[in-house]
């Protein structure tokens, strides 16, 4: 008889042991899930800067000497999008930052179209800033024009979203003796992208051609986005959404410490 209680006994023990197991088997399993998932979502969390702007003005430089620490010994021009992590000496915030994603884009209209417009449509919540790199020792009115299009351009997608992107517009080469100050690089922007926006507006006023009605309605849906940004007929780039900083330096030189504080205030935040 003893012996039959003592084989149930062993046989509830073997249950109860076979109960946590399975328990412990569940809560490992969950806890492994949680993990993985916990690392997707941080993953996908990285946060995107871009650095664009201008042929030989200066940007890809600068992508190698914040994401590697130092300047490529030879000059570099981009034929596609170069990746990298920010990293930034002598900060007050250390020097790597692995989740922030170093993003630099080529200057060709056809590439841009091909790259950047994509990139910036799919990831728009993403990016915490850009930096638009100029020469500002050859920002003439021919040069303004330029830039002046290409922020039009790109200022209608980054205003489509509460607050915007932010945007540094770095002068490189401020040192040089025909070089333009910040200040007077913003007033010649300003001006120009009013004369641009009113010169748009006033060609999408005129009557379309049959079967061009859909389109002209689309560039006219763009068009409203900037409305805001205008003060009395005059475009001000205190007015958009984003904040929008005119920065001075020299990447060849290392002279980057005004653009070294703004990676670090996006990056901390």
């Amino acid at each position: 008889m003893s012996s039959i209680s003592d084989r149930l006994a062993e046989l509830r023990k073997q249950d109860g042991l076979m109960f946590f197991a399975s328990v412990a088997l569940a809560l490992f399993v969950i806890i492994l899930t949680s993990f993985i998932v916990q690392r997707s979502f941080l993953k996908s969390k990285k946060r995107n800067i871009l650095i664009l702007g201008p042929k030989e003005s200066g940007k890809t430089n600068l992508f190698y000497y914040v994401t590697t620490g130092k300047l490529p010994v030879l000059t570099v021009t981009s034929i596609e999008p170069n990746t990298g992590t920010l990293k930034l000496r002598h900060t007050p915030f250390g020097e790597n930052f692995s989740d922030v994603v170093i993003r630099d884009f080529p200057a060709s209209s056809k590439l841009k179209n091909l790259y950047l417009y994509p990139f910036l449509k799919d990831n728009l919540h993403s990016c915490r800033g850009i930096v638009y790199v100029i020469d500002s020792s050859i920002f003439s009115g021919e040069y303004c024009n330029k830039v002046a299009n290409d922020l039009l351009d790109l200022l209608q997608i980054t205003e489509s979203i509460p607050n915007g992107v932010d945007i540094a517009l770095f002068c490189n080469k401020c040192d040089y003796f025909t070089s333009r100050k910040p200040e007077k690089v913003q007033t010649m922007l300003e001006e120009e992208i009013t004369k641009l926006y009113r010169l748009k507006l006033k060609n999408l006023s005129k009557v379309t051609k049959p079967g061009e009605e859909e389109e002209a309605q689309d560039e006219d849906g763009l068009e409203e986005v900037l409305n805001s940004a205008f003060n009395r007929g005059e475009f001000k780039f205190e007015m958009l959404e984003a904040n929008i900083d005119f920065l001075e330096g020299n990447v060849f030189k290392g002279n980057t410490e005004q653009l070294t504080n703004w990676f670090c205030e996006k990056a901390a935040n």
